[in-house]
């Protein structure tokens, strides 16, 4: 059921309106965070029918919750940056990160970056490995890695305190994963865009909802875009360069060099999109078939420890299930208290389930049919 508030009591995030629909089917999933934790939560989920962003409400409570969500954060468990697994290779997701902002962004010899929500300095450590010639700096609000960060970029060069006091003249700002986080966008990008150099760029990656019902799960994703949504974001405020499909699922925005802000928002009327009852429906209809198959087979595994695997498995409580990670350094350890396997170790007879969209499973199908006997089953969804 979804309810429409006419003058809601908050602004959407993205485009000010105050005409939002509260979605309250939202209460029946599980929740996580963005580390694949399971996690309880009273946020509310609300979809704009100006613009279609769907977003949770912050209230004081909800403040408390993402507090407690982000002084347990691990950024990667064990400090191990994960294998993103692709139809055309395989590589950490920082160096495929850094190949695509290399192919969209040109990059002089010798420049700054600043990254915003570094974390354990992934990125910027490949950065710096590709870009050997550039000052770079790491900033994040946790100061728990300042020691590792300033090991890689310099003495100094990690940043924790008000934005304001960015250094002048950035080349490059990366906003990778922050965005959809953070309650005030608009005045974090105005903050941002006063520290570019004169042809200064902002490159900015996020999930896209439409791509991945998943993300609506994440008690700390704040906002859920489509590339519409997306789009808005920026457009209110700066030109935008490009907007494409980062590993199917995300988005990944680059501004245009010298943009100058624009003088007042630009505001697009659309209709409502609807996009959270469609994800809403798409995880109803998977949990609902991993129940079925947990009943039929005698062994269930769901590949994955992400994001899709992890709330799915929040999803079986009491079901005795595994995981399947094709990653060799996840494998042979325990997610969520249950077991991860590689391909090969699958139990003879076991179902492996792929919580994935049709065309993505079909290509993990294909790629996994070399490594393991299983009975691999998806969701047969668009």
């Amino acid at each position: 059921m979804v309810n429409l508030i006419t003058q809601a009591q908050f602004s959407c995030r993205t485009c000010g309106s105050h005409r939002l629909y509260e979605v309250t089917e939202f209460d029946v999933l599980k929740k996580i965070t963005s580390d694949c934790k399971p996690v309880q939560t009273l946020m509310t989920l609300w979809e704009c029918s100006e613009c279609g962003l769907v977003q949770k409400r912050i209230t004081a409570d909800a403040k408390v919750e993402l507090d407690s969500i982000y002084q347990k954060y691990i950024t990667y468990k064990d400090d191990i940056e994960p294998t993103v697994f692709t139809s055309d290779a395989s590589d950490t997701r920082s160096t495929l990160i850094v190949n695509q902002i290399s192919k969209m962004v040109d990059l002089n010899e010798a420049g700054t970056l600043v990254d915003i929500g570094c974390g354990d300095g992934a990125f910027l450590s490949e950065f710096s490995h590709q870009k050997p010639n550039w000052t770079i700096y790491g900033y994040d609000i946790n100061q728990n890695r300042k020691d590792e960060i300033e090991r890689i970029c310099g003495q100094g060069h990690f940043l924790s305190g008000p934005l304001n006091d960015l250094p002048e003249d950035v080349d490059l700002v990366s906003l990778n994963y922050v965005i959809e986080h953070i309650d005030d966008v608009e005045k974090l990008l105005k903050l941002v865009f006063a520290k570019l150099s004169h042809r200064g760029q902002i490159t900015a990656l996020v999930p896209d909802l439409e791509k991945n019902p998943y993300d609506l799960v994440v008690a700390d994703h704040l906002s859920h875009y489509s590339k519409t949504s997306y789009l808005m974001q920026f457009q209110a405020l700066m030109e935008v360069d490009q907007c494409i499909h980062f590993l199917e699922k995300e988005l990944l925005v680059t501004t245009r060099p010298g943009s100058r802000p624009k003088v007042s928002p630009i505001k697009y009327p659309l209709s409502v999109e609807g996009l959270a009852k469609t994800s809403i429906d798409h995880l109803l209809a998977v949990r609902k078939i991993a129940q079925r198959l947990v009943g039929e087979y005698e062994s269930f595994g769901i590949l994955g420890t992400a994001i899709a695997g992890s709330w799915l498995s929040c999803e079986l409580p009491g079901a005795k299930i595994f995981f399947i990670d094709e990653d060799e350094r996840k494998q042979q350890s325990r997610h969520l208290e249950r077991p991860v396997l590689a391909p090969s170790a699958t139990p003879l007879g076991a179902c492996i389930f792929l919580p994935f969209r049709r065309k993505t499973a079909e290509n993990i199908r294909q790629r996994l049919s070399k490594k393991t006997r299983a009975t691999m089953i998806d969701p047969g969804i668009d």
